[in-house]
């Protein structure tokens, strides 16, 4: 069972972080696409 909530919390992690990555991808793309 604990095994399984660690897993889930990085699963978490992992969303959250490729979340932020892709807005600020987004946000870099943006800026460069309307300099």
């Amino acid at each position: 069972m604990k095994i399984s909530m660690q897993k889930a919390d990085f699963w978490k992690k992992a969303a959250i972080s490729l979340l932020v990555f892709t807005m600020f991808f987004t946000l870099m793309m943006s800026e460069t696409v309307f300099a």
